[in-house]
């Protein structure tokens, strides 16, 4: 069962891609780029349903984003975190593109084994984070673009 929905929102999710794209649709998250600074608004889970749960995410530090993270045009990232005790994690790393799927983007717990793009505008980036093990379940990570 838990292969069955994997598959099925793979399916979905690449069949989503395909039929999305349009001659006059410019914001189609085939034609976007995902190079740029984004920062985390809201983070969740993919329920039993489908359905997601997500949050909003508060500003913990004064004047500083919680996550802020940026992907480079030469497939290398950089996030920058900062915790409850407003002390600042960077790291860095590269990553590709295939079809819908971030390899090597990690950020910390919060990414498992398999991320997919769920959806990518020129404003809004949503990204599943799939762990092998319990493939039905999902984080979920969704950014704005600063």
């Amino acid at each position: 069962m838990k292969k069955s929905i994997f598959y099925l929102l793979m399916f979905v999710l690449s069949f989503g891609f395909v039929t999305s794209c349009s001659s006059d649709d410019d914001d189609s998250g085939a034609t976007q780029s995902i190079v740029g600074k984004w920062n985390m608004t809201q983070v969740g889970y993919l329920m039993e349903d489908n359905e997601e749960f997500l949050i909003n995410i508060s500003q913990l530090c004064p004047g500083k984003n919680f996550t802020e993270v940026e992907f480079f045009a030469d497939g290398t990232f950089r996030t920058e975190q900062y915790e409850e005790d407003c002390i600042q994690e960077i790291t860095t790393g590269t990553y590709s593109i295939e079809g819908d799927v971030l390899i090597g983007f990690e950020l910390g717990e919060q990414t498992g084994d398999s991320v997919l793009i769920k959806e990518l505008t020129s404003t809004k980036l949503k990204i599943y984070s799939l762990d092998e093990e319990e493939e039905d379940e999902a984080f979920i990570l969704v950014f704005a673009r600063l």
